[in-house]
This record gives structure tokens, sequence and C-alpha cells, in this order.
């Protein structure tokens, strides 16, 4: 999605647990970053994107199924907007079976004559199908997990002007903003071309002769990002998560390495009622079941500067893996090879678990860790030093 979006406190029209008058979970917060641009007035369209098991069969030309939701989702306070979402909300093929569901949010903006878009996937917290579900940024776990603050996902979106030809118009006299619109928001989402890249989910810095590897199991979620151009021009913009349905474990190596997995992407038009194309988005389709890796030359200073207790120490000989989801996920902003196509580079995020893990080797003068962020078996990258 966008850059993450500070409020500065919590949102004017939600908390983490606020649930509101409606009944239903917060699954998504943002604000528009344009100044002085109120949303009190602007029209949203929340479409619901297929499971995966869906999403997957769509094929070069055709028409992504989607599910367009009840605009009511959507509250707006100014510059800032919650999306509400029961479960039940959501028909039969567009929420996952471990809890998964992805959102294409449209704010579109009459007296701007103007359109914001943006993606994010999230995933049920707790049992239950009405208002005692939550939703939380998804981290490949079970539907029924818990956590202590379960938080939505925010996002900062810009406007930007629509095409020539797509602007909202009067519908027989009556403004189009009361009678449902001609012409302004999307309408079809179209496949219109595929490509495989790599992505960087995990990295590793062994040390001393010794050696590392990461295990990347079947059913793990990870998080890409996804790109939007409005005319010639892409910007990062939102992102999917998917889940692979593979395992790899990465031979054991001394040399530092980016641990990669492929990811199939997608290049969908997004047109309105008229057959005129609005954006376009590449957004991740599906893991391949291909894996590589990338030899890493400069190792990170991690071990030196301010702080450095509160990253590092040294551990006894022997074998060291991070499996835990509790600290801060892996995350690389550049993750995703894009450059070549759109010329910026998308993101990757996963959490470590038993099936998505790093493990290194500690010899006797090797023994010393440290994250880049925390601890090591909280931060979100670590690295192995001389003891």
């Amino acid at each position: 999605m966008a850059a993450p979006l500070v409020l500065g406190g919590a949102p004017a029209v939600a908390t983490a647990a606020d649930t509101g008058g409606s009944g239903a979970p917060v699954a998504l917060v943002g604000a528009l970053a344009d100044d002085g641009v109120s949303l009190e007035n602007a029209r949203f369209t929340v479409v619901a994107q297929p499971a995966p098991e869906i999403d997957e069969a769509v094929v070069v030309g055709e028409t992504v199924p989607t599910q367009t939701l009840p605009a009511e989702l959507v509250e707006a306070k100014g510059s800032e907007f919650v999306l509400r979402l029961r479960p039940d909300d959501l028909a039969e093929g567009f929420l996952s079976g471990d809890g998964l569901a992805t959102v294409e949010l449209e704010i579109y903006v009459p007296e701007k004559n103007a359109i914001a878009t943006t993606m994010a996937s999230f995933q049920l917290v707790g049992e239950g199908s009405g208002t005692t579900a939550e939703w939380a940024e998804p981290d490949g776990v079970s539907a029924a997990r818990t956590v202590a603050v379960p938080e939505p996902i925010r996002v900062e979106m810009e406007l930007h002007p629509l095409p020539k030809g797509a602007a909202e118009r009067p519908a027989g006299g009556v403004s189009a903003r009361t009678e449902g619109g001609v012409g302004a928001q999307s309408a079809i989402t179209r496949l219109i071309k595929t490509s495989h890249r790599m992505a960087t989910i995990g990295t590793s810095y062994p040390i001393g002769g010794q050696k590392a590897t990461m295990f990347h199991g079947s059913g793990r979620t990870i998080t890409y990002g996804a790109a939007v151009s409005y005319g010639s021009k892409w910007n990062a913009s939102g992102d999917k998560s998917i889940s692979n349905g593979y395992e790899f474990t990465w031979a054991p190596q001394k040399t530092m390495r980016a641990h990669r997995t492929q990811v199939r992407y997608g290049l969908y038009s997004h047109q309105n009622k008229d057959g005129i194309e609005l954006y376009r988005r590449w957004r991740p389709i599906v893991e391949t079941g291909v894996t590589k890796e990338k030899k890493l030359s400069k190792r990170p200073t991690w071990n030196k500067g301010k702080g450095v207790g509160k990253r590092c120490d040294t551990l006894p000989r022997g074998t060291w893996s991070r499996t835990n989801s509790k600290g801060k996920s892996y995350s690389l902003s550049t993750g995703v090879q894009m450059k070549k196509i759109i010329d910026i580079d998308l993101s990757t995020k996963r959490n470590y678990a038993s099936n998505s893990k790093l493990t290194y080797e500690l010899a006797k003068s090797t023994r010393r860790l440290c994250g880049n962020n925390e601890m090591p078996g909280l931060a979100s990258k670590t690295a192995q030093y001389r003891s």
C-alpha cells in the first residue's frame, strides 16, 4: 500500500478496537495526502477481490470476478476515512479459508474531478463471523489466532486527475453523484499481461565459515507490493497478501545471501462503464514455486553505533533459529524486482514462524547475533558477527 499513515495519534473516525455504531469491525484506516481536501462529499467504491483459487484461474484478456461492496461501509471525516467490514459482507469466493480478504478502494472527489486508489489485504482475528471477529494485518497463521491489540491497516492516498472523457457527468438532468455515477469510477478490471518477478523474502549474514539457511514452508503468507499508474508514471500503491503452495529449504551456506521466491504479477486495466481506462495496476497473483538466491557483498553494521546493547548479544555455541512472529516482521521496501518494467521496485513483508524461519550456526568465535532494530529474536533482520 502507500506509505504507512501517521495521523498524529488516533484517527479522528476510529480507534483500533472501535466497531462504531455500525457494529462492523474496522478493516482499513486512511487519509488523503492532499492538503485541505475533504472527503465528506467524496464517493467511495469498495471492491472485494476474489480468493486465490478464483484469482489464479483468470487468464490474460479476461475480466476479474469482483464483488462491489456497499459504499456505506466507509465513513469519512475531514481528510480521513474508515472502512468497516463484517466477514458476512463478503460473498462466497471472496474470503479465503485462512480468513484472508483483499479489497480495492477508490475515492472520487467531485470538486477536484480526481481519483485516489489503493489495495490492501487483511486477516480475521478471533472466532466468529460477526462482531466477535476483528481484522488485522495478515501474518499467515490461522484465522482463529488472537493478538493483544489488533490494529487495522493504515494507508495514505493521493488524488490524481481523471483521464479526458471520464469525468462525472450529469445523467438525466440529475447529478451523477446522486444517480450512481457516470464515468467517474471503474466498473471493469481486466487482466492484460503477466510477468514473473523475483522477490526477496529474507536475508542471511553468516560469518567465519559458519553456515546459515532459511525455510519457506507451504501455506506461508507473504505480502507483496502493488503499483498504480494514472498515465505514464508508476507509483507504489497498496499491496496484496498471498500464500504459497510449496516448501523449500535453502542449503546451508557460508555466504551472505538474499533468499528469493518467484511471483507471478499481473497488469490490470481498470475501466469505467464507458470502457475508458482510468488507471492500471501491477499486483501479485501467485508464487510460482521457483526459488533463487543472490550473493550479498556488504555486511550490515548493526553491531556498531548507538544502542548496540539493545540489539546484540553473544550466545553459546549451537544452532539458532528465529521461528516466532511476536517481534517485527521482515520487510524490504525494494524486495520485488520490478524496476526493469516500471522503473521502481516494490515491497515485500513476511512474519517469522516455524514454517518461515531463519537459522544460524554459532561456533566458538562467531557467537554474536545482532538485530537491525531489536534483539535478534524480535528484529526484522538478524546478522552474525565475531564474538
